[in-house]
C-alpha cells in the first residue's frame, strides 16, 4: 500500500481522539510509517473570495476553525538525520525544532571546512515547488552559512518577522552591515534604507568573483514572538509592499523567510503570500490545504492557534474589498467612480461599510483602566486612550488624556489629545516637557477661558509646578493661521502652537473644498519651517481629542505618503489612525467630505481644470509631486 507522501508501504496507522478544552472531541488519522515518521491524510476548506465576508467571520467565531488547526499534527512527522549530527548541533537555534531531511536546504561546499547543513527547509508555495526558502534566524555560528544560501539559490527577497532582541531575548543576530563587509567570500554592502512606521527595507548589493545579486530585505518589526500582529493592516501594508516589487514578480527564485525559529511567524507569512496568489489566480482561497502541506515540510509551521485565525483575519482584510492604493495619477478618474450615485449607493459608502468591519468601534474597557479610573479628566466618556499606547507622565499622578498614533514611517509619530480642563493644565504641560515635543498643532478656536490653557499675552507667566513654567514669546497672525511661540523653563526650551483657524467652522457649513485647503495650507506651513522635522512626536490636539484630531492624522499620513511615493490610499490611512483611537473619522460625511475633499485640488491639478480657483487661492500640496505627475500624464 502507497502512503500519501511518496512510496513504500504503510507499517501501520492510528485513529485517536483529542479532548479540546471545548470538551468537542476531534477525530484525526495519523499513518505511522516503516522509519517511525507520521504523515497525515490532507484536507481542503476552499472559500471563494466572493464569499469571504460572509464565511470567515462565522469561521473565526465558532469551533470549526480550531478542528481544522488541530488536525494537523504538531510532532515531527520526518526524519531530520543530517540535522542531529553532533558537526552541526551548533548551528542549531533550537535542538527540537530542525529540518526535514526530505525537503532540507542543501548548500554547496566549496572550501574543506564547508558543511552543505543550514537550518532551513525548502517550502511550497501556490504552484509552485520551492517557492520559499523558511528558515531560522541566523546564529552567529551561521552568518555565513546565510549569505552562502542567499548566493547559491539566487534570493532576491528576504522577509524576516522577529526582532534582533525580544523581551530581552536573542532571537536572530544581525546578520547584515551598515555598510559593507565579508561573509566568508561574499562581499555584502548596504546602498539604501527605508524606514516606515512598522517595517524596515534595506537594500543590498552582494558581490562575489566577478558576479553581483541585488537582495532586498523587507524587515517587519511589529510581530511579537508566539503571538501575532495587533492589528492586520499594519501586515497587510507590508506584505503589499513586498508583492508590488519587480522582484516578487518576476518569481524565479526562492524567497528567504525567517523568524527566530523559524517556524510560526515564517510559516503564517507564507500562507498568507501563497494564498493571495491563489486568490488572484483562481478567486478562491485554501488555508487548510495549504497548511497542511506546509506542516509536512517543516515542523510545527504556523506554530499557534492565534496565528493560524490571523492568516484568515489578514486574508478576510485583504481581499473583501477592491485596492484602495491608487496612484496620483489614477486618482481623479477613482474618485468618480467612488462617488457615483447616491451616497447609499455608491462605492465609496459601501468601502467605508467594510472599513467599518475591519476596525474596533470601541476599545474594551479592560484596556482603558486608567482612563476609565480618572474620568474626570476625559471630556467624553467614550475616548480613553488604552494604556497599552496611553503617554504617562513621570509623576504620581500620571494620567492624561493623550494617546500615542502611528504615522506613515514613523511609530508614535503623533500624541493626540483633547483640550485640557482648566484643573489640568499642569498635567498637559508636563507631557510637553516630558516627551520633549516641541509642536502643537490646535485644531480649534478656543472658546472663553476655560479652553486657554497657554499664557495668553506676552511675557505672561503660567507656574505649572515648583520648576516647570511656560511663557508667551511671541504671537504671529495670519488670516487662517496662527503662530505662539512658549519658552518653558528651566529647561529654555521652545515650543510653537500652531492653530488652524476657522477649520470647525468651515467643517460644519459643509465646505470640504475650504477645508481641505486649510489642512494644505497648515500642512505647507509645518512643511516650510521644518516645524515637524524634530523627532519628538507631534501634538495634534482639539477639543474631544477625536473629530479634527483624525481628519488631521488621516491627511497627514495620506499627505506624507503622495511625497514619497505618489500613491493616495485613504483606506489604510484610517485603518492605521484608528488602531488606537477607533473613534477617529466614524462619520461617513467626514470620510467622504473632508478627508478626500482636498484630492479635488489634486484633481483640478492633475486634470488642470480650474487652475486659476487654485492658484487664486494660493495653496499648493506637494509641489514636486503635482509637477511629476503632470509630467507623467503628458508623457
Amino acid at each position: 500500500m502507497r502512503n500519501y507522501f511518496g512510496s513504500g508501504q504503510l507499517q501501520s496507522y492510528l485513529i485517536f481522539w483529542r479532548k479540546e478544552d471545548n470538551r468537542k472531541l476531534i477525530k484525526a488519522r495519523y499513518f505511522v510509517e516503516e522509519d517511525g515518521s507520521t504523515s497525515f491524510e490532507p484536507k481542503s476548506n476552499v472559500i471563494q473570495v466572493s464569499e469571504l465576508l460572509t464565511t470567515v467571520p462565522k469561521l473565526l467565531e465558532g469551533d470549526a476553525l480550531k478542528a481544522e488547526y488541530n488536525y494537523v499534527p504538531r510532532s515531527q512527522m520526518f526524519s531530520w538525520n543530517q540535522a542531529k549530527l553532533p558537526e552541526h548541533k551548533t548551528k542549531n537555534r533550537y535542538g527540537n525544532l530542525l529540518p526535514y531531511d526530505n525537503t532540507r536546504v542543501i548548500l554547496k561546499k566549496e572550501s574543506p571546512g564547508d558543511t552543505d547543513y543550514i537550518n532551513a527547509n525548502f517550502i511550497d508555495g501556490y504552484k509552485k515547488a520551492g517557492r520559499y526558502i523558511a528558515m531560522q534566524g541566523p546564529i552567529d555560528a551561521t552568518i555565513e552559512d546565510f549569505w552562502r544560501c542567499v548566493w547559491q539559490f539566487k534570493c532576491h527577497q528576504i522577509v524576516i518577522l522577529t526582532n534582533l532582541e525580544e523581551s530581552g531575548k536573542s532571537k536572530c543576530e544581525k546578520y547584515w552591515p551598515e555598510m559593507s563587509q565579508f561573509y566568508g567570500k561574499i562581499k555584502v554592502s548596504m546602498t539604501k534604507t527605508e524606514l516606515f512606521a512598522d517595517y524596515t527595507i534595506r537594500h543590498f548589493l552582494l558581490e562575489r568573483d566577478h558576479d553581483s545579486l541585488v537582495v532586498v530585505q523587507y524587515h517587519f518589526l511589529s510581530w511579537p514572538d508566539h503571538m501575532v500582529p495587533m492589528y492586520a493592516c499594519t501586515l497587510i501594508s507590508f506584505i503589499n509592499c513586498i508583492r508590488s516589487s519587480s522582484l516578487y514578480q518576476e518569481d524565479n527564485s526562492p524567497m528567504v523567510v525567517h523568524c527566530s525559529a523559524g517556524i510560526g511567524r515564517t510559516g503564517a507569512f507564507i500562507v498568507i503570500d501563497s494564498m493571495l496568489r491563489m486568490a488572484e489566480k483562481e478567486k478562491k482561497i485554501d488555508v487548510f490545504g495549504h497548511f497542511c502541506k506546509v506542516r509536512q515540510q517543516r515542523i510545527n509551521m504556523v506554530e499557534k492557534f492565534a496565528q493560524y485565525r490571523f492568516v484568515y483575519q489578514v486574508l478576510l482584510e485583504a481581499l473583501s474589498h477592491d485596492p484602495t492604493d491608487i496612484s496620483c495619477i489614477d486618482f481623479a478618474t477613482y474618485l468618480d467612480r467612488q462617488t457615483k450615485g447616491s451616497d447609499k449607493t455608491c462605492l465609496l459608502y459601501k468601502q467605508y461599510e467594510i472599513l467599518n468591519t475591519m476596525s474596533l468601534c470601541k476599545l474594551p474597557s479592560e484596556v482603558c483602566k486608567f482612563g476609565m479610573v480618572n474620568y474626570q479628566f476625559n471630556r467624553r466618556a467614550d475616548v480613553v486612550p488604552p494604556d497599552y499606547a496611553r503617554v504617562i507622565l513621570p509623576n504620581l499622578n500620571d494620567y492624561v488624556n493623550a494617546v500615542y498614533v502611528n504615522g506613515y514611517r514613523k511609530q508614535d509619530a503623533y500624541i493626540v489629545t483633547q483640550i485640557p480642563f482648566e484643573n489640568n493644565r499642569q498635567q498637559f504641560w508636563k507631557m510637553i516637557a516630558s516627551t520633549q515635543a516641541n509642536l502643537i498643532v490646535l485644531l480649534n478656536e478656543a472658546s472663553g477661558d476655560e479652553q486657554v490653557y497657554w499664557p495668553s499675552s506676552v511675557n505672561q507667566r503660567l507656574v505649572v509646578d515648583d520648576e516647570l513654567s511656560v511663557s508667551l514669546q511671541k504671537e504671529d497672525l495670519s488670516q487662517h493661521i496662527i503662530v505662539r511661540t512658549f519658552v518653558l523653563k528651566p529647561a529654555e526650551t521652545i515650543v510653537k502652537q500652531v492653530q488652524l483657524r476657522g477649520f470647525q467652522s468651515l467643517l460644519g457649513k459643509y465646505s470640504p473644498t475650504a477645508s481641505s485647503y486649510s489642512l494644505i495650507e497648515l500642512k505647507e506651513k509645518l512643511d516650510a519651517g521644518n516645524m515637524a522635522g524634530s523627532s519628538a512626536p507631534l501634538v495634534v490636539q482639539c477639543t474631544d481629542g477625536v473629530q479634527l484630531s483624525g481628519l488631521f492624522c488621516a491627511a497627514d499620513f495620506i499627505f506624507e505618503r503622495i511625497k514619497e511615493e505618489q500613491q493616495i490610499d485613504v483606506f489604510l490611512a484610517v485603518q492605521k489612525i484608528r488602531a488606537n483611537r477607533p473613534q477617529f473619522i466614524t462619520s461617513y460625511w467626514a470620510k467622504k467630505c473632508n478627508v478626500l475633499a482636498y484630492f479635488e485640488a489634486i484633481k483640478a491639478l492633475v486634470g488642470n481644470k480650474n487652475k486659476q480657483n487654485i492658484i487664486g487661492c494660493k495653496r499648493r500640496i506637494a509641489h514636486s509631486v503635482i509637477k511629476n505627475t503632470l509630467q507623467q500624464q503628458q508623457s
